[in-house]
């Protein structure tokens, strides 16, 4: 359901982001910081938020709406799964092991 969910989302991200590419190399990318701007101060217009490209602001609005309310679920379910994994425990690598070729 997740890898589903993500492909759609990623599929449309990709698309919105060469629908605004004209937005990202015009604006985003001359107005963008750079890491010395950052780093030594920026002398022009004050900007609290920091520009991102069209597939830049997908992912990280994928991150902080999907990932982070969902992390502590996401851990349990692959720390399950990663049992699974594990040797001895009745997962699949022990039996995979006691397959003869």
């Amino acid at each position: 359901m997740y890898h589903r969910n993500w492909d759609e989302y990623s599929k449309g991200a990709e698309y919105m982001d060469c629908l605004y590419r004209y937005l990202n190399t015009q604006f985003i990318k001359k107005n963008k910081l750079t890491e010395a701007d950052l780093q030594y101060g920026y002398g022009g217009l004050d900007m609290s938020e920091t520009l991102m490209e069209i597939g830049e602001l997908a992912l990280d609005m994928w991150k902080r709406l999907m990932i982070e309310p969902l992390q502590t679920v996401l851990i349990r379910m692959l720390l399950c799964e990663i049992k699974k994994l594990v040797p001895g425990r009745g997962g699949r690598m022990s039996r995979l092991r006691n397959t003869r070729v």
